[in-house]
């Protein structure tokens, strides 16, 4: 699509919606793939580097793209994708639209989310005029609902062009290995506490009579009975799973660049309400050296600048958002069981929760 008003260009790249599209997804793997270039004037680099492996250099006269090659890891089945559809565009971008002064905007949803989020990379790594252009003026790209498709390094050092949106506990944002692994971490921890309370055998199955009586008596109690875990203890148990994984793992994938993460609040936790409202007033900002230890729930979150009142009784829908410069964030660093973490994927979820957040519902439509 071309917006003349805007000087704008539009690349929709569709989502999940053929058997080979569902093939792609499947090939979730971390594979590594030179780009022939660095795809950003300068790169985050690894805390440890002291030398500035992907800057790209420019001459007195005219700026130029160091030619020396770029590594990344990223999903293998959108990789594959994301290459069919560069080789298909860059032409396109460089004969029709970059010598003019439009813009491009690359967006799409879930499969299609990550493919423009690849396409963006890549093509910046290709085309020295995009991939100097800083403040990413030239190039945007949005993907809503994308699943983890780059390395930590990279994921961050996309954060100037690329926007991924995710949608309360949308569960495809949160499908990693990292994520799979913490939950392992969770399991185990509490197979260790069933033990220990004498609600499953010391074997690890419920094979046992006495344990497996215990455990239906434990269950039958229902809410009035007391927790198997008080509230501090879980909280302490997560954040142990977190400082196990390594975020750095060059098999650990994330969501790309600077991520919007809208939520709905539970009503019924004033607790989780008063941690939220502790992040909007400190606006914290992303340290340099953020590891997965840090206390905060909402990791490396600010505070967004104004909240529209909504129904709240609506059940798609966001009541805020914060942002985060990676997608590092604890808050998808795990995976969030619960009856909405398929529906709040689809794009009538993600569509409810944009309006309910930019639309004043006092404010009748426009018909």
């Amino acid at each position: 699509a071309l917006s003349k008003e805007r000087n704008l260009v539009v690349i929709g790249v569709k989502g999940t919606s053929t058997l080979e599209d569902v093939l792609t997804d499947c090939c979730g793997s971390a594979v590594t793939h030179t780009l022939d270039a660095p795809f950003a004037r300068t790169t985050l680099d690894n805390e440890n580097d002291t030398a500035n492996n992907n800057a790209i250099t420019t001459t007195s006269n005219k700026k130029e793209t160091s030619r020396r090659s770029h590594q990344i890891r990223c999903h293998e089945g959108v990789l594959i994708s994301s290459k069919r559809l560069a080789q298909d565009l860059q032409p396109f971008m460089e004969e029709l639209i970059l010598p003019t002064s439009y813009n491009i905007l690359i967006v799409g949803h879930s499969l299609g989310a990550a493919a423009a989020s690849l396409l963006g990379v890549l093509l910046k790594s290709r085309i020295p005029s995009l991939a100097t252009d800083v403040g990413g003026k030239r190039l945007k790209v949005i993907a809503f609902a994308s699943p983890p498709i780059l390395d930590y390094q990279n994921a961050r050092a996309c954060s100037s062009f690329i926007t991924t949106v995710v949608n309360n506990s949308d569960v495809i944002t949160r499908s990693s290995l990292a994520n799979l692994s913490i939950s392992l971490e969770v399991l185990k921890e509490t197979n260790k506490k069933l033990q220990e309370k004498g609600l499953l055998s010391s074997s690890g199955t419920m094979i046992n009579r006495i344990s497996t009586t215990a455990l239906l008596r434990k269950l039958a109690e229902g809410t009035k009975g007391e927790l198997i875990f008080q509230p501090h203890e879980l909280k302490d148990m997560v954040d142990r799973a977190y400082g196990k994984v390594d975020i750095a793992d060059p098999d650990h994938l994330y969501v790309p660049g600077q991520v919007i993460i809208m939520f709905k609040r539970w009503e019924n936790s004033k607790d989780d309400e008063k941690e939220v409202m502790k992040v909007k007033e400190d606006t914290v900002e992303s340290p340099s050296n953020i590891t997965s230890k840090t206390p905060s729930y909402f990791q490396n979150t600010k505070l967004k600048v104004k909240q529209t009142p909504r129904d709240t009784q609506s059940y798609y829908g966001a009541d805020d958002f914060v942002i985060s410069k990676d997608g590092t964030a604890k808050v998808l660093r795990s995976i969030e069981m619960n009856e909405k973490m398929l529906s709040d994927h689809m794009p009538p979820a993600y569509r409810a929760s944009i309006r309910s957040l930019l639309i004043d519902p006092s404010v009748p439509p426009v018909s």
